[in-house]
């Protein structure tokens, strides 16, 4: 039986979270599904768990002892996968049965990609500082599905604005979206990988973005966006990730990578982003959007978010200028951050007004698999 919907996951020395999405997911009796584990942890303790799920045609497992860089680990997850439509999660979050129903239509449809406009996130244990015992929010969602029919402007306007926070664009995804394989296929066609640069998630967005024929969203969410302790999210929420740019995990084992001249190299969610922005870019053979790419803009961003590292990520941002050129570029970044900080004050001022949105939130969850539980759609 071929699968429809191919869920890869990439893991590493995460046993206890990869084990719990495991047991989520594979709760679900859907004969269509394809579970693939590509696993390159240091000791063998998921490979034996694995071993009491043998029995199980849609668990499909690969363990690769010898360390790899993140990037490659990814990529051979990928590979893995021989659904018709693929999502990839990360090995701390889990899907939720309306993935199913969402992936049919899709089917249905012939539909390339979509993704959901409402983000479930839960919190492990620890891994909040304000909640501590596992935390889960649940926004308002509903069963709608919208065709995005302007991927192009959209993508254009994301390297305008310095490819600073793409997700709320709502481009094309597959961590957390569902994408037709052939998609993929096409990419490491034209490219030689499914993600390059340094982190796949913004790589494989402005991909598909380039390939897709149509794109939808949907207020139905299908996954849920887990965040252990070790995960960026939780170490950016604790002012993690960021400061020189030796220090970057991303390069573990990436051999010798050349970092674009265009982006301030020190370590931040911003420059991390932008520089995988521009390698998606330049691999899929999309030269405007480099020549749309608006330093100013994502430079002004990054000083601003990452305050705590201010003197390393201003001196990484203007030591490449010298005399008055480096005058006018200050002077070009500052005017960027005052027109970003007022319309985070505009915007602060017209919330107060707005009805917020309708959003559950649950404490304390112990568990992803009990956060599932805990969801109604």
């Amino acid at each position: 039986m071929e699968p429809l919907i191919s869920i890869v996951i990439p893991t590493r020395n995460r046993s206890k979270y990869c084990i719990a999405a495991i047991e989520d997911i594979l709760s679900y009796d859907y004969p269509y599904l394809q579970l693939c584990v590509q696993d390159n942890s240091d000791d063998a303790y998921l490979k034996e768990y694995i071993m009491s799920r043998k029995n199980d045609p849609r668990l499909i497992y690969k363990y690769v002892p010898e360390q790899l860089a993140f990037i490659f680990n990814v990529n051979d997850s990928i590979e893995l996968a021989t659904g018709k439509y693929v999502i990839m999660i990360g090995d701390d979050d889990t899907i939720l049965p309306s993935l199913f129903e969402v992936v049919e239509y899709m089917d249905k449809m012939n539909i390339d990609s979509l993704c959901s406009i409402p983000i479930i996130n839960y919190y492990w244990p620890g891994a909040h500082p304000q909640h501590q015992s596992g935390y889960l929010t649940v926004p308002k969602q509903f069963v709608e599905y919208n065709e995005v029919s302007d991927v192009d402007k959209k993508l254009k306007k994301l390297f305008q604005k310095g490819t600073i926070r793409y997700l709320k664009y709502n481009l094309p995804k597959l961590y957390h979206g569902i994408v037709k394989r052939e998609i993929l296929e096409n990419i490491k066609n034209k490219t030689g990988h499914y993600a390059g640069g340094l982190t796949p998630d913004i790589y494989l967005s402005i991909a598909i973005s380039t390939l897709v024929s149509n794109h939808y969203t949907t207020n139905f969410a299908f996954s849920i966006a887990g965040a252990c302790t070790q995960s960026a999210t939780s170490q950016d929420l604790n002012k993690g990730h960021r400061g020189l740019l030796k220090d970057a995990p991303h390069f573990n084992l990436r051999g010798d990578y050349e970092w674009d001249s265009l982006i301030p190299d020190y370590y931040s969610i911003d420059t991390i982003w932008g520089e995988t922005a521009l390698k998606a870019a330049a691999e899929m053979d999309m030269p405007m959007l480099r020549e749309s790419f608006n330093f100013n803009y994502m430079a002004a961003f990054s000083l601003l978010y990452n305050r705590s590292i201010f003197d390393i990520a201003y001196k990484h941002t203007f030591n490449k200028w010298k005399g008055i050129k480096k005058s006018m570029k200050i002077c070009s970044v500052g005017l960027s951050a005052s027109s970003i900080l007022a319309t985070y004050i505009f915007n602060r001022f017209k919330n107060r007004f707005k009805k917020k949105e309708l959003i559950l939130e649950y404490e304390p969850v112990e568990n992803i698999s009990d956060a599932s539980k805990l969801i109604k759609i």
